[in-house]
This record gives C-alpha cells, sequence and structure tokens, in this order.
C-alpha cells in the first residue's frame, strides 16, 4: 500500500484520527486521478493487484495480460500514484494567492 506517514507518536488521538482520514482522502482522490488518466482495462488490472491483492495468476486469467506485462503495470502506476500524491502535497503546501478583501 502507499503510505503517506507513519509517525504519529507525538501526535493527540483525534489528530491521529483526522491524519488517518486525511491519508485516505488523498489516496481515493490520487486513485481517482489515475483512473483517469490510464485505460479502463489497465486500472482494473491495477486494482487487482495492488488494491485487492489478487495472486498474479488469477490477473494473468482474468486480464489476459502476460504476467511481465502486469508487474510492469504495477510498476508504472506505483510511479504515476506516487508522482499524483506528491503533486498533491505540494499544491496544498503552496500559499494560494487570495483576492484583496473588499473595503
Amino acid at each position: 500500500t502507499v503510505e503517506i506517514q507513519d509517525d504519529y507518536s507525538a501526535i493527540p488521538e483525534l489528530d491521529i484520527k483526522f491524519m488517518h482520514e486525511y491519508e485516505q482522502f488523498l489516496l481515493d482522490k490520487s486513485f481517482a486521478i489515475l483512473k483517469n488518466s490510464i485505460s479502463s482495462e489497465s486500472y482494473l488490472a491495477f486494482d487487482m493487484l495492488f488494491r485487492q491483492e489478487l495472486p498474479i495468476k488469477e490477473v494473468v486469467a482474468q486480464t489476459g495480460m502476460s504476467a511481465g506485462a502486469l508487474y510492469t503495470l504495477k510498476h508504472r502506476c506505483l510511479k504515476k500514484l506516487n508522482l499524483i500524491i506528491s503533486e498533491m502535497l505540494a499544491q496544498l503546501e503552496t500559499p494560494q494567492e487570495t483576492a484583496p478583501e473588499a473595503e
């Protein structure tokens, strides 16, 4: 799985719950972006391998793709997910310009 943060030892329990929900939001959003950026067949195969954790033989049988193609697809999708998450985090950290308030 993709981990965003894993050291919560110094964070109060309520904040930990918020951080887990925030991470889940980022993952859900990043998977939605990935889904829209690759073919539906590729996303389905990646989902079976990564999220459903199905054995490679089962995914080969269901998709008709070779094991090598599936490993390559998984690697490329994980790389793309990491890039998507990095870009989302960078956008969140960049101060947004706001319109001046009316007097």
